[in-house]
């Protein structure tokens, strides 16, 4: 830890020294390796971007949790919380040059702001794939296999990868009488369902939010038709100053609110229907299991509202052909409840968990309509996932300190006439793969060997003008300070 906590980092931010650094290198190379002989190319975006970029399709979850600044010339900024954005960005300015599918991986910080920092990282590093212009299932089932295969590489054992659907709710709900906003939010929240009454009452009052009116109005008023009487507009309208602004409004303009208020009592739901939808989310939230087994219980589902349960079969489409790849020791289930913070996925969602830890190390699916949102002009088939490079290290089972396991050897000079021989020794060792340091520390060969065994050296060179002495050290613990947080 830092000596005094006035030099420590910001709170959810983390200095990294010596070993630490070394590992995540590591880890980063394999990975990136691993990728690119898949075909992905690396890219890199800036930290850097428009706010609207992030505010059109990222969900309130995480667009709430940005850090924005505004410029010297008035223009709103964010420091990217994600990268696919970022990266759809760039696919859209060069497309005209690219030929489909388009395969990028990138590496690199991410920042998320928390209104009370609860131990929650502010910055953390994501390292991931887009594939651009396929809507093909065995893409699905390249990047689920990738996923797993990259912490296989790595060495992590017990992995669990659950996979879902963000578009199954919405889908399955076009088959009832409630309107598109009302799908999409309960799709999105579908997770709220599992804490039984207590959570179907919070998806009630996120409906309530997201169809303004309280739920005694709901209930109560008429829908309108060509327009409200006046006695009805009135009280509305006094309802809504009094209210329906309470709430925070972000940066929408107050023409902006009373268009989304208008637009939302011109498409007000029934609450039978939107009860008849909270116990449809509630069944479906409760499924998971194997495959098999999750996706019979979803059909029955399906059959008991009278619904069209096609969303499943593109699940089975992917999970089918997953079995191409040899995944022994992957744990494969389907949560049917399975949601993700980012609000553009369309299409198959999934995360990949390891050992005893709760806390995905990788994310990600499909989002096929996020290239039309960012301004493409129609929708474009794409798909993507994200390793949270802190959660895999973290979750690696012990390192040596050198990474890939390189011998680190201190070349000692035995006095300044031997100094160029030590150099050019070193300069040899580098050459064969070893990590070779030349002491320029003044002390006696025992100060340096002392030093060396506790740095984590395996071997000490003594360098004379007439040749080398190699000794073999004890490797002591090598001193790595404690991560500041």
């Amino acid at each position: 830890m830092p000596s005094t906590s006035d030099n420590a980092p910001i709170a959810g931010t983390h200095d990294l020294l010596g070993n630490e650094i070394a590992v995540r290198f590591t880890v980063q190379r394999r990975l990136q390796d691993l990728l690119f002989s898949h075909g992905y190319a690396p890219i890199d975006v800036p930290v850097l971007e428009q706010t609207d970029l992030y505010l059109r399709k990222l969900g309130s979850q995480v667009a709430s949790r940005m850090f924005n600044l505004t410029d010297q010339r008035g223009a709103r900024l964010s420091m990217r919380p994600e990268f696919t954005g970022s990266v759809i960005r760039t696919y859209l300015n060069y497309k005209d040059n690219l030929t489909c599918p388009v395969r990028w991986q990138y590496c690199g910080p991410v920042f998320r702001d928390h209104e009370q920092y609860a131990g929650e990282p502010r910055q953390f590093t994501q390292l991931g794939v887009e594939l651009i212009g396929t809507a093909s299932p065995r893409a699905d089932a390249e990047l689920l296999a990738l996923a797993c295969r990259g912490s296989q590489a790595l060495g992590l054992s017990s992995l669990r990868l659950v996979i879902g659907h963000a578009g199954l709710v919405p889908r399955l709900l076009e088959g009832m009488q409630i309107s598109e906003r009302a799908r999409l939010y309960l799709g999105a929240h579908l997770e709220l369902a599992r804490d039984g009454a207590d959570g179907l009452d919070r998806l009630r009052q996120g409906l309530q939010e997201v169809l303004v009116l309280p739920a005694e109005q709901l209930a109560e008023r008429p829908t309108p038709r060509n327009g409200l009487a006046t006695e009805e507009a009135s009280n509305l309208a006094g309802w809504f100053l009094r209210e329906g602004t309470s709430r925070h409004t972000g940066r929408r303009t107050p023409e902006e609110i009373v268009r989304r208020f208008r637009d939302k009592l011109e498409g007000a739901d029934d609450p039978k229907h939107l009860e008849r939808a909270l116990a449809l989310a509630a069944d479906l939230a409760k499924v998971t299991a194997p495959p098999e087994e999750a996706l019979q219980r979803g059909r029955e589902i399906a059959q008991r509202y009278g619904l069209d349960p096609g969303p499943l079969e593109e699940l089975r489409d992917a999970l089918d052909l997953l079995a191409a790849y040899d995944l022994q020791g992957v744990v494969v289930e389907v949560d049917l409840g399975l949601t993700r913070a980012l609000g553009y996925y369309t299409g198959l969602v999934f995360e990949l968990v390891t050992g005893g830890h709760s806390t995905a190390v990788c994310g990600g699916g499909r989002y096929d309509g996020l290239i039309r949102a960012l301004g493409g002009g129609q929708d474009a088939p794409a798909l993507g996932f994200a390793y949270t490079l802190e959660r895999l290290v973290d979750a690696l089972p012990a390192q040596s300190d050198a990474p890939d396991g390189a011998a680190k050897v201190l070349v000692l000079p035995a006095d300044d006439a031997a100094f160029p021989h030590a150099v050019r020794y070193a300069d040899a060792l580098r050459a064969k793969g070893e990590i070779a340091v030349v002491d320029t520390h003044s002390g006696t060969g025992e100060d340096a060997r002392s030093r060396a065994e506790t740095l984590g050296y395996t071997r000490m060179v003594v360098a004379r003008t007439d040749g080398v002495e190699a000794i073999d050290l004890m490797v002591r613990a090598a001193h790595a300070p404690d991560r500041a947080s």
